[in-house]
């Protein structure tokens, strides 16, 4: 799901994953953007991370039959940076607010 938003983002060009489908879930997770492995599978929090996710929610009490909805604040991979762009993330956000909605969290 690309917003109106995009092409004014900085991160526009860049490597992206697509907007997960929003499912109704007690929960959401919201990571800051997708790395290199996100990309090859096209999806938020696969690989290590992803690994570690999931251990320490089934360390806290979750498991697969918990729908937990997990997203990212930007759908793009920043190039070589640290920090992600204030601006990128803002320009997100409609998006992101629009996947909560849909979700509808506790």
């Amino acid at each position: 799901m690309e917003n109106d938003n995009c092409p004014q983002c900085p991160y526009y060009n860049c490597g992206r994953i697509p907007a997960q489908i929003p499912f109704k879930s007690d929960i959401v997770i919201i990571g800051t953007a997708p790395n290199n492995d996100d990309l090859k599978c096209r999806k938020p929090f696969i690989g290590r991370v992803g690994k570690i996710l999931k251990e320490t929610l089934l360390q806290a009490g979750f498991n697969q039959n918990n729908n937990i909805f997990i997203t990212n604040a930007l759908l793009c991979k920043p190039l070589n940076e640290k920090n992600v762009s204030k601006e990128a993330i803002k320009l997100c956000r409609p998006r992101v607010i629009e996947e909560i909605k849909q979700c509808q969290p506790k």
